[in-house]
């Protein structure tokens, strides 16, 4: 007996209603292939509306979408090659572009995000130093506009 099938359109529409059920379109990634693509550019579309969460996890997120000069850009100004344990001198290449789903851009939620990552997760040192998070910050901005 075979299995009922679903056309593309339906699974789309089936997503699009479940769109802002962030836990279920989690659980979606993980069906097939086709669902995962179809779902990443729905969870991405605007990541920061619940900044109430704190989920500062999507600055990691970005940094893995930086080019080879942002990267370096990066290094150069925080003066470090690691954060959170996370090696800067190995490539990781994320599955997705994600910046290029974002759909809401808003740089004060963006600013805020960034802010809270870098108090989670980096030293007191350097959070003491306005002058990184005015050299830090804009390489975000650069980053998400340039996809």
């Amino acid at each position: 007996m075979t299995l009922p099938y679903l056309t593309d359109d339906c699974i789309y529409s089936i997503l699009q209603y479940l769109q802002n059920d962030h836990s279920t379109l989690f659980k979606c990634l993980l069906v097939n292939r086709f669902w995962c693509r179809s779902t990443i550019p729905l969870l991405y579309a605007n990541p920061f509306a619940d900044i109430t969460k704190k989920n500062y996890s999507i600055t990691l997120t970005l940094i893995f979408c930086f080019n080879k000069a942002e990267i370096l850009q990066l290094k150069k100004k925080l003066g470090l090659s690691k954060i959170n344990g996370i090696n800067f001198y190995k490539k990781h290449n994320p599955l997705f572009e994600y910046p290029k789903y974002l759909e809401n851009y808003n740089s004060i939620i963006i600013n805020s995000v960034i802010y809270g990552w870098f108090d989670k997760y980096c030293s007191k040192v350097l959070l003491n130093n306005q002058k990184i998070y005015n050299d830090i910050i804009p390489i975000f901005h650069q980053s998400i506009l340039r996809q």
